[in-house]
């Protein structure tokens, strides 16, 4: 039986992801919230939340995890592999769940690991995870797409809010799963107070799954203006990515092997409807043209 979660950590809690998971734990009023930092960070926090600076080796992170009942690690990708660390000094330290940094495209998709070959350090951690289920410690992972309304934001989703100009791939009609950040901070929320339910699962969650003409037809109508569309397909995105990558700059290639993962025409990745997991913590269902008008007016 799993029990009752109220003491909850956050690894990475200053980053992209951590900062929306950090406030939608603290909105819920439901747990005693802290945050795991190293000595040299300047990230700064809630006068609420206690903030432990300590080296990340294993022995520090047994004692500094003493009394946690769920320990969430939103790292980047650079710190994936030392998440095996954290996992082993949670079960030390009698931590009961562990939420391992997915929060992104399905890392246990062939398809995807075939484009984005260092997703297998995710894959390794669920699989690692998996083993360690026989020493007491339960987990889950949330496999969310791209972040959709932080992506809109900033162009990853290849619309440009300030010049309203888009990118379209292929024929902008393939659908993808994608999630708003205050979705994943929900089924976080809903992860934790109702832990028997997600225990040792990889959850597929959505907020919706829509095409990239739908998007642009809801974003010209929350603009009231007709957007410029320039037109680019899979292949060529993968190709030109894959060049880089081969001449050593991983930083520029990389970002278009996961475009392609999330909404790209690739073969195996078909059919992807997400949200499958919806109900097991209680998302979904969010209407496109709200959120999109929403994130528009926030410009």
């Amino acid at each position: 039986m799993v029990q009752e979660i109220k003491n909850v950590m956050v690894i990475g809690a200053g980053g992209n992801v951590g900062k929306p998971v950090l406030q939608a734990l603290l909105d819920s009023a439901a747990f005693n919230v802290s945050v795991l930092t190293r000595p040299s960070s300047t990230s700064t926090f809630p006068p609420t939340v206690r903030v432990h600076k300590t080296e990340y080796t294993e022995t520090a992170l047994v004692t500094v995890f003493q009394g946690q009942d769920a320990i969430i690690s939103t790292v980047n990708f650079l710190a994936l592999p030392d998440q095996k660390m954290y996992i082993d000094a949670a079960i030390k330290a009698g931590v009961k769940r562990f939420f391992p940094s997915e929060f992104s495209v399905d890392s246990l998709d062939p398809a995807v690991l075939e484009l984005l070959p260092f997703f297998h350090q995710k894959k390794e951690i669920i699989e690692y995870l998996r083993i360690k289920e026989s020493e007491g410690l339960t987990w889950t992972g949330f496999c969310t797409g791209l972040f959709f309304d932080w992506g809109l934001r900033i162009g990853l989703l290849q619309f440009s809010l300030l010049t309203q100009t888009a990118s379209l791939w292929d024929t902008g009609s393939t659908p993808f799963p994608t999630t708003t950040l205050a979705t994943v901070g929900a089924a976080l929320v809903h992860a934790l107070l109702h832990p028997a339910a997600s225990a040792n699962k990889y959850l597929r969650i959505a907020s919706f799954t829509p095409t990239h003409n739908e998007i642009l037809a809801a974003l010209e109508k929350a603009t009231a203006k007709r957007w410029e569309v320039q037109w680019t397909t899979t292949e060529a995105q993968v190709s030109a990515a894959r060049e880089l990558m081969a001449k050593g700059d991983v930083g520029t290639g990389m970002l278009p092997l996961v475009l392609a993962a999330a909404f790209g025409k690739v073969e195996g990745r078909e059919g992807r409807e997400g949200g499958e997991d919806n109900k097991v913590v209680g998302v979904g269902g969010e209407d496109l043209e709200k959120v999109v008008k929403a994130v528009a007016d926030g410009m």
